[in-house]
C-alpha cells in the first residue's frame, strides 16, 4: 500500500489521493482494481494454456501397462457363518432391551 501511496504523487510533492476529490480517487482505485484482476486473469489463462499443451502432448503416449493382458478371474462367494456361543441370546435380550428404553425416552 505505501508502494502506491509513493506512485501517487504528483509534481509538487503532494500525494493525490488528498488532493484529488472522491471521483478521481474513485477511478483511480477502479484502474487498479482492473489492472489487478486483468493479472489475474491473465495468469490464469497462461496456466490453462500449459496444461492444455501438456494434454496434447502427453496424452495419447502408449504405457507399458497396455501391453499386458488384462485376465479375469472368477471369484467364488462365500457367505460368512456365525456361530452362536451360548450366553450371546442373553447378550442380544439385554442390547435389545436397552435400545427399547432408549427409544422409549426419546419419544
Amino acid at each position: 500500500m505505501n508502494f502506491l501511496l509513493e506512485v501517487t504523487k504528483d509534481q509538487f510533492g503532494d500525494q493525490i489521493i488528498f488532493t484529488a476529490g472522491a471521483g478521481e480517487t474513485f477511478l483511480f482505485g477502479l484502474k487498479i482494481f482492473l489492472i489487478g484482476m486483468g493479472a489475474v486473469f491473465a495468469a490464469l489463462c497462461l496456466i490453462w494454456l500449459a496444461l492444455y499443451i501438456f494434454k496434447l502432448v502427453f496424452h495419447d503416449l502408449p504405457s507399458k501397462r497396455s501391453a499386458a493382458p488384462i485376465v479375469a478371474q472368477k471369484v467364488e462367494e462365500t457367505t460368512p457363518t456365525v456361530e452362536y456361543v451360548s450366553g450371546d441370546e442373553e447378550i442380544i435380550a439385554v442390547i435389545a432391551a436397552a435400545i427399547a428404553m432408549a427409544e422409549s425416552e426419546n419419544s
